[in-house]
């Protein structure tokens, strides 16, 4: 086993700096053979290799991962044994500034969370979080990687909760590539102003319950999904930059809520089910016309 493999957890180092593992296999005449993510590495660039010590040199995204080795001996030559792997990982501090659309500092504070960039059947992973936090904040230590970042205002009345690269769904969040210490910024969305025209959307949302088998077996009202609206301001009909936010809000309790004073013109329908890929049949696009909305879609989440 690797003399830091004991604890049985990743190990956490500086972006940079070296870090070295040693194979604790005993033993005369023993020859080592290490892996990184299951492909033999040797002494070059990133790594040095002094017969049973594995040296990382200044681990950095491209040369941290799962290490392993396997101990072969000429005294034995039908046995190779096969150690145990040790996770290490490049860590640094990225820091966070939130604005509003003026490009001025939030006045009220913030909850942070960095998300796995990997969109999963059930969703995915929260691996960091910063609660109640000021306007310029930092998360320490966080391993390099590939995330998304969700900021949730503590003035809701004025803001929307928004991701890294300024947009209120996941699906068009942009993707924070964290090699080295950084420092990124939000532009949080505000909240739009009430539209003056005749249109009202009634909305109650159900969702499909499966059973443990799998199956169907009831359905159940969506309390507190956040949904919004888009409409279209130009440009073709499949087109989603040729549509702008107009509302947003979440559902009561009992899975219901209502946009109005919407203006004439096609909208788009959305509910926000963040690292859950929804079929692109559950947007459901209507118009309003004159006397409010003029066709309306039923669709089950």
């Amino acid at each position: 086993f690797f003399d830091q493999s004991i604890e049985d957890f990743p190990i956490e180092t500086p972006h940079l700096s070296d870090t070295s593992l040693v194979v604790m296999a005993g033993g005369a005449f023993s020859n080592y053979t290490f892996f990184r993510n299951d492909i033999p590495i040797t002494t070059g660039e990133d790594f040095n290799i002094i017969d049973s010590a594995l040296s990382i040199l200044s681990i950095d995204f491209e040369n941290m991962g799962e290490f392993k080795a396997e101990v072969s001996n000429t005294q034995l030559p039908d046995l190779t044994l096969q150690v145990e792997p040790q996770i290490v990982y490049a860590v640094a501090d990225l820091a966070m500034t939130i604005i509003d659309e003026s490009g001025d500092p939030l006045v009220g504070e913030v909850s942070a969370y960095l998300l796995e960039a990997v969109s999963r059947s059930q969703g995915f992973d929260t691996l960091e979080r910063a609660e109640n936090q000021a306007s310029t904040f930092v998360f320490n230590d966080v391993i390099l990687g590939n995330y998304l970042c969700s900021i949730d205002p503590d003035d809701k009345d004025i803001f929307i909760p928004t991701y890294f690269g300024d947009d209120v769904e996941w699906t068009r969040a942009d993707t924070v590539f964290f090699r080295e210490i950084d420092d990124v910024q939000v532009i949080m969305t505000e909240i739009p102003i009430e539209g003056d025209g005749p249109g009202v959307l009634s909305v109650l949302i159900e969702e499909d319950f499966p059973d443990e088998e799998g199956r169907i077996d009831a359905r159940r009202r969506a309390a507190r999904r956040k949904c919004g609206l888009r409409r279209k301001t130009g440009g073709g009909r499949t087109s989603d930059d040729d549509f702008e936010l107009i509302a947003y809000g979440e559902t009561n309790d009992n899975g219901e809520f209502e946009f109005g004073f919407l203006p004439e013109g096609t909208y788009r329908f959305f509910v926000e089910y963040p690292g859950i890929p929804l079929d692109p049949s559950a947007e459901v696009e209507f118009d309003v016309g004159e006397e409010g909305i003029s066709d309306t879609e039923s669709v089950s989440y």
